[in-house]
């Protein structure tokens, strides 16, 4: 349907569609790119959530009938998403060697990954954010970060902050956002469009980092309490 939509008004040649697949079967990918209509312009982005569902996909030959469907000219190119944690990386890395591209919910509290983002980028594969605004990962934003910026040499909001220490990395290649409303894409387009890689100065970088440890010491103590709330019986 979309598809046809973009055909009718005339958009397909300057749209390009990301079809996210969650399946786990090759025969389901064929169909699923039967059902979306996929088109030559498409990307196929296949969802790894794990090392296990990396390994599962490649096993089922998933990533085999995406390299099929890329030569077929079905899509234009083929990658997959991961949890924004090493070991899920690593294994979809290897477990679909010849991806063109991947994504993950990249944030700025997510500086643990970056020595994978660098094996990433020696495999050639072009890097794209998901949602680096929230995801999980950045919403809701407790008063705590709220005051870290508020207080910045360079007062910003927390958007611009979180798409500008995004954009630092200059591995990245993309971001995608999920926009509330035209206007909140608008005012998300202009703030990314500001971002350049190794831009920000060191103390600039200094407030995301007192920001990101922020963050993550709340996730870390959200994290404990569930474990106390739900002991192991092993």
């Amino acid at each position: 349907a979309i598809g046809a939509l973009l055909e009718k008004t005339g958009l397909s040649e300057t749209v390009v569609r990301i079809l996210e697949y969650t399946g786990k079967t090759a025969e389901g990918l064929t169909a699923f790119l039967a059902e979306a209509g996929a088109r030559g312009r498409d990307f196929l982005l296949i969802r790894a959530e794990s090392a296990r569902d990396a390994e599962t996909l490649k096993a089922a030959g998933v990533f085999d009938a995406a390299v099929r469907a890329k030569k077929g000219g079905s899509i234009a190119c083929a990658g997959f998403s991961t949890r924004c944690e090493n070991p899920a990386i690593l294994a979809a890395l290897e477990a679909f060697s010849s991806a063109d591209f991947w994504a993950t919910d990249y944030s700025y509290r997510c500086d643990d990954v970056a020595e994978t983002i660098g094996k990433a980028a020696q495999h050639e594969l072009s890097f794209i954010s998901l949602d680096p605004l929230s995801g999980g990962i950045l919403d809701p934003v407790p008063p705590e970060v709220h005051e870290i910026f508020r207080n910045a040499p360079v007062p910003r909001s927390h958007d611009e902050w979180a798409l500008r220490a995004v954009w630092e990395s200059q591995d990245l290649v993309s971001a995608v956002v999920r926009p509330a409303s035209p206007e909140d894409l608008l005012r998300k387009t202009i703030l990314a469009e500001g971002g350049r890689a190794n831009s920000l100065p060191s103390r600039e970088l200094a407030v995301i980092a007192e920001a990101a440890k922020c963050l993550n010491a709340g996730v870390n103590k959200e994290k404990r309490a569930e474990r106390e709330d739900f002991p192991s019986t092993h």
